[in-house]
């Protein structure tokens, strides 16, 4: 994915080069390129410091017990995704705080919890060799997380002059919601498939 990104990128540096030196406007060129530099350093220390306020104001809310709360009413909510997995286990536990890190925005935080709940639920799988219908929905559900606080783009829209940067909180997460349900009945209708067959 990478290497077809780098590929593009070239793609437009060279293309847009070449097409600058073919009609003679290499000065036009180069003052762009160092005027979007300063561009790009003013906005990256914009978005940094917005970045850091919505991390500290959401890791307040952490140690405060927002996640663990929420993450409380979420493992309720997984046991019927999970019934390959043994009823109590910690798993379900560690599940929720990802998954509750996610719906917070705190991607850093969810990643450790979404890889300790891999290697428990490969711990779990009777065929090693192959992804487990837990490990499936697992993965589904943190591609297609619900989002209710979304902190990057909260900090690019602040850095980008918006006047309302949370504006689109309600409409992101009315979208990630339908989202997220969407997914959790594809998985669901897929598990019936798959045991009718």
């Amino acid at each position: 994915m990478m290497a077809l990104l780098n590929a593009i990128w070239l793609f437009l540096i060279v293309t847009g080069t070449v097409t600058a030196a073919a009609r003679g406007r290499v000065d036009l060129l180069t003052s762009q390129v160092f005027a979007s530099a300063e561009q790009a350093v003013e906005y990256t220390v914009e978005m940094a410091g917005a970045l850091c306020l919505w991390m500290g104001v959401l890791r307040i809310a952490e140690r405060a017990g927002l996640l663990e709360l929420l993450a409380r009413g979420v493992a309720r909510l997984l046991g019927p995704l999970f019934p390959d997995v043994p009823r109590g286990d910690p798993v379900l536990g560690t599940m929720a705080m990802n998954l509750s890190a996610n719906i917070l925005g705190v991607g850093s935080a969810a990643t450790p919890f979404g890889l300790a709940a891999m290697k428990r639920l490969q711990e779990l799988n009777p065929r090693p060799l192959e992804a487990s219908r837990a490990m499936c929905t697992f993965l589904a559900l943190n591609s297609s997380v619900l989002l209710l606080v979304p902190s990057a783009l909260l900090a690019v829209r602040s850095a980008c002059g918006s006047p309302q940067p949370a504006a689109v909180v309600p409409v992101i997460a009315m979208v990630t919601a339908t989202s997220w349900a969407s997914c959790i009945l594809l998985d669901a209708f897929v598990r019936w498939r798959r045991r009718e067959g």
